[in-house]
């Protein structure tokens, strides 16, 4: 009986603690970022180029400390970049596609580790990073990339 009390409080503590961290873990991501419409959805056709990537992140342009997670974007994840003749789709596993219609992208550029896109949607100028496995996929992904941004191949 002497132990009794100190045990049940140690219950109860244990008890609020893993509640506490139910509750947190699955709550919902804080709204960050701007408001978006909804995403372009993605069009009958097939890609011609595939490159296994894995998606960081979207934020706002010239601002990546404001992560965008309207919409799916903020969910990291692994996916597939497929450029099409009509834009790229990157095909993420455990989030929903995303599509950039090709009127949509604005630019690509190489850095040491990832692929960054600047795309438009709603009026906002965003950025979406792609880490690929080694220079070589980073850099045709790239050159793919551009040539949607700049059909005429001027760049």
């Amino acid at each position: 009986m002497r132990f009794l009390w100190p045990v049940l409080a140690l219950a109860a503590l244990a008890l609020l603690v893993l509640v506490t961290v139910r509750r947190s873990r699955f709550a919902p991501a804080p709204r960050s970022g701007p408001a978006l419409p909804p995403l372009p959805r993605v069009p009958a056709g097939g890609a011609d180029h595939g490159v296994t990537t894995t998606y960081v992140g979207t934020t706002v342009a010239g601002d990546h400390t404001q992560r965008v997670v309207a919409r799916g974007l903020g969910r990291r994840c692994e996916a597939v970049a497929l450029v099409r003749t009509d834009g790229l789709l990157l095909a993420r596993r455990g989030a929903p596609d995303l599509f950039v219609p090709a009127r949509q992208l604005d630019d690509v550029r190489r850095t040491d580790s990832m692929v960054v896109l600047r795309w438009h949607h709603g009026g906002q100028a965003l950025e979406t990073g792609l880490r690929t496995r080694n220079r070589t996929e980073r850099d045709r992904l790239t050159d793919r990339i551009s040539g949607l941004t700049d059909p005429g191949g001027t760049r």
